[in-house]
């Protein structure tokens, strides 16, 4: 890992940034992120993200957390990882490098580091691993 921004699926998921995590996040921005990491670029209407990540909760939650997620990016000069319209969140693929991406794009150093475990700590995240049943974005 060199520097600049980096996301890390297999295993846990990690944000690094210049080759250190990104201490910044709050619990919330950062599942926030890896549920539009795993989309993999397609924008995500705010009443999936609550429905499947924040269940039970409020938009001014979802606000919160997208508010949380902008500033961490802004913080670091990276706001343009990030995809905001009205109503969606999006991050744009071609602006982080990241394994998932790699692996869904076919770069063989990337299908040979997944082993099997992707955003370990996302329950969410084990129901929706396209990676397990070899579909591809």
């Amino acid at each position: 890992m060199t520097g600049g921004l980096y996301i890390q699926c297999f295993g846990d998921f990690e944000v690094f940034y210049d080759g250190k995590p990104v201490a910044s996040f709050t619990k919330r921005s950062k599942e926030l992120l890896a549920y539009l990491v795993n989309k993999a670029g397609i924008l995500c209407p705010v009443p999936e993200i609550r429905n499947t990540i924040f269940k039970y909760s409020s938009d001014s939650y979802i606000r919160v957390a997208k508010k949380d997620l902008v500033k961490v990016f802004s913080d670091i000069g990276q706001e343009d990882v990030l995809i905001k319209g009205w109503g969606v969140l999006g991050i744009d693929r071609k602006k982080v490098p990241c394994d998932y991406f790699d692996f869904l794009d076919g770069k063989p150093s990337a299908v040979n580091q997944y082993k099997g475990v992707y955003m370990a700590q996302y329950d969410w995240a084990q129901r929706n691993n396209l990676l397990k049943t070899g579909k591809k974005g």
